[in-house]
């Protein structure tokens, strides 16, 4: 499978899993990936992900609780803090907003 195969095969997957907020793929190059009722969603795929990032989220992970969610946010030196990107699990992103 080429790699623009293989992207919209994992942006079909996504979108199966949003349907409950009336996900639709767009997918139109240059033009966001999935449009829901709440998100605009952009998927990238990786043969593998930075190792800073997956280090980073190993590391609050192993703090994890039944009530503590981890999340990890990577911040960009001198910029405002309300620009960073938070990450954190897809399942627990789902479970964060369908108890919303």
């Amino acid at each position: 499978m080429n790699v623009r195969n293989r992207g919209k095969s994992t942006e079909r997957a996504i979108t199966k899993i949003f349907q409950f907020d009336n996900a639709r793929r767009v997918g139109i190059l240059g033009k966001e990936d999935i449009v829901t009722d709440r998100f605009i969603i952009e998927v990238k795929e990786r043969k593998s992900l930075p190792k800073f990032i997956l280090s980073a989220y190993k590391q609050v992970e192993k703090h994890r609780t039944k009530d503590k969610i981890p999340l990890f946010i990577l911040h960009e030196l001198n910029r405002n803090h309300m620009n960073d990107l938070v990450i954190l699990k897809l399942k627990d992103f789902l479970e964060i907003i369908k108890n919303d």
